[in-house]
């Protein structure tokens, strides 16, 4: 870890930058679902809904929208940006994880180098995209949550 990201060789499958901004556009993404469902929640009336005050119901009673906004939207949002905050940081992990000097904590050095695969073959880059518009769909859950439990919107869909 003593090398800074500038002086350290390229990994083929890895472009920090590149996935900086994939990360950044994670965040906006995000931080918009986040809005969104919160703008929702504080502007919209919920005694004429079928969620009269914002709950939703379950086999074990009435869950909250707002805990479910907070658990699978704000939570993850508030992550992604603390990645972007601390890139340098995780980046470097990242690096050093394809370079094979990092082993995370915990775990054997036999298991760990068994499945780890070369920095060659492992598309870091195209695991960034995927993993990140995932992330970002993740976060629409309490959204689809609201607009398929609370509203009629899959009647006026045909549904």
């Amino acid at each position: 870890m003593d090398e800074s990201i500038d002086e350290r060789p390229e990994l083929p499958n890895y472009d920090p930058d590149f996935c900086l901004k994939v990360t950044k556009w994670a965040v906006v993404s995000c931080v918009g679902w986040l809005t969104i469902e919160l703008l929702i929640l504080t502007l919209v009336d919920p005694s004429n809904s079928q969620c009269s005050g914002w709950f939703i119901g379950g086999k074990n009673g009435p869950i909250s929208l707002w805990v479910l906004v907070v658990m699978f939207t704000a939570i993850p949002t508030i992550w992604i940006c603390y990645v972007v905050l601390r890139w340098e940081r995780f980046s470097q992990q990242v690096y050093d994880s394809a370079a094979a000097s990092y082993r995370p904590f915990m775990v054997r050095k036999s298991l760990y180098d068994r499945y780890t695969p070369g920095p060659v073959a492992f598309p870091f880059n195209l695991v960034f995209v995927v993993a990140l518009v995932g992330w970002s769909l993740f976060c629409t859950g309490p959204l689809w949550m609201l607009l398929a439990g609370c509203t009629n919107l899959l009647g006026y869909l045909g549904y």
